[in-house]
Parts: C-alpha cells; structure tokens; sequence
C-alpha cells in the first residue's frame, strides 16, 4: 500500500497525469515494475520503482518531478512558484500560500534559477 499523505495537495493532480503516461509507456513494453515509493524530496515529487526501468518511463518521471519543482503544492499554481521553507520542510509554494502558512523564500536546493 502507498501512503500519500505526506504529498501537497496539487501533487495528486500531477500523479494522475503521471500515472496515466506510465500506463500506457509501461503496458507498450511490457514492463512489469512497480512503484515502491512515493514522496517530496526537498519540494520535489518523487516516485521510486522496485525495478529497472526504461529512458521513457524515466524521462516521464523527470519531466513530472520537474513540473512539481514550479507548482505551488497548496493551489497548483504555476504564477511565480518557489522554493519555501516552513517548520523545517521544504515546499514549493506560490505568494499567497507562502503568507497563509509563515514560510520563508529560499534558494532552490538543485541551484536552478527560478524567476520570483
């Protein structure tokens, strides 16, 4: 069983999209793995298999880790999402939901440039 309840609200959002392109990528191949993690990495979304698996099921998953690294994870908002930082837990929030919750802006923990 995946526990998701560590995972911002938005996040669930991206998975669906996620899930749907692994199904088709991974039925076309044939491929049996299965996923054994799922979780936020320094704001990131990240999603672990048990097995080896192939450049297209790993570009689909860079592509949605990236996507979630500029997604507010409280309103999925993509207008200016940065990296935060809150009670010792890296988030990528928007403006607002950065106030709502007392967050502080910080520097991306992958040194990309992201505009704020």
């Amino acid at each position: 069983m995946i526990s998701l309840f560590f995972i911002g609200i938005s996040n669930y959002d991206l998975l669906l999209r996620m899930f749907t392109e692994l199904n088709l990528t991974m039925t076309e191949e044939q491929n049996s793995s299965s996923i054994s993690q799922i979780k936020e990495k320094f704001g990131e979304l990240r999603v672990y298999f048990d097995a080896e698996h192939s450049s297209k099921v790993e570009n689909i998953l860079r592509k949605y880790q990236e996507e979630s690294s500029i997604t507010c994870e409280k309103c999925g908002s993509k207008d200016k999402a940065f990296f935060t930082q809150c009670e010792g837990r890296i988030q990528v929030l928007c403006f607002v939901c950065k106030d709502l919750v007392g967050a502080v802006q910080i520097k991306s923990p992958y040194l990309k440039s992201f505009s704020t």
